[in-house]
């Protein structure tokens, strides 16, 4: 999804996934990145379960439930770091912040 306002001088981007069920940073992030998040958190005996519904993933449930720790935790393994996917909403969001500046 994208949107782009120009007013006043002003230029404003808004994007985000255009699926619905990534209502979150972390689940774009986890889907784009699943082959190398998918033993993240394994065994550790986190419930799959994220506000009632079960997101089928104790990678995914933490990521949602942690957010600040599991975003230190994965910035800062380097086999997580150097092998993640930018999702792509935010990669074409830094394309255009470098295009109008």
């Amino acid at each position: 999804m994208n949107n782009c306002l120009k007013a006043d001088g002003c230029n404003i981007l808004i994007k985000c996934d255009g699926n619905i069920q990534n209502s979150t940073f972390e689940r774009v992030l986890f889907d784009d990145n699943i082959e190398i998040l998918a033993d993240y958190k394994k065994g550790s005996r986190v419930s799959t379960i994220y506000k009632e519904e079960d997101v089928g993933s104790e990678a995914l449930a933490y990521m949602l439930k942690n957010k600040a720790d599991s975003a230190i935790e994965i910035t800062t393994n380097s086999e997580y770091i150097d092998n993640l996917k930018v999702p792509i909403y935010i990669s074409e969001g830094l394309e255009w912040l470098n295009q109008v500046k």
